[in-house]
């Protein structure tokens, strides 16, 4: 019996991962075992997700790419490459767990609703983001959550009416 290849890659992940956590329990490789672990994880979430868009399962494919979006990040997190701090944590889950979502749709565009959930932790990651880069002025996005706020409504209202009319055909209520 052949090995699957996803197979091989989750457990070469987890034992590098394990390797890894061994090793800096012991003081072995300070800075380099943590990269290599988190890398472990983006690679082990990557293969979870891939065999998650190959079932066509939702929950696999959420998983692993919230394991592959935070195991990149992390790495990035303690190779220096960036710099956190408590609330750049907070965006950074925001945008693993948006994205993930987002995945999720990819696999089934056909699911509208999965986008809610998607844009509502994309929206304060990129927000804080773009504010963190001095790319957007916090005046500015103020300013639209107390003028522009019934544009959501009205968005909102006619989504409500999209699915109304062009939506599931509803089994008559006995």
């Amino acid at each position: 019996m052949r090995p699957h290849a996803s197979d091989l890659v989750i457990g070469i992940s987890l034992i590098v991962v394990g390797v890894s956590l061994l090793g800096s329990v012991l003081g072995i490789w300070e800075g380099v075992v943590d990269v290599v672990a988190w890398s472990a994880v983006g690679v082990l979430g990557a293969s979870v997700a891939a065999r998650g868009w190959k079932m066509r399962s939702s929950a696999r494919l959420f998983a692993g790419a919230f394991l592959f979006l935070a195991g990149c990040h992390a790495a990035l997190w303690t190779s220096g490459v960036l710099q956190p701090n408590g609330e750049e944590a907070i965006a950074s889950v925001c945008l693993w767990v948006g994205l993930s979502f987002f995945f999720v749709w990819l696999a089934a565009p056909h699911k509208l609703d999965i986008l809610v959930p998607a844009a509502l932790f994309v929206g304060p990651g990129i927000g804080y983001y773009l504010w963190w880069w001095d790319l957007a002025r916090l005046s500015a996005i103020r300013d639209f959550a107390e003028d522009g706020w019934p544009a959501l409504v009205i968005l909102a209202g006619a989504g409500v009416v999209g699915r109304a009319l062009w939506g599931r055909k509803r089994l008559p209520e006995s």
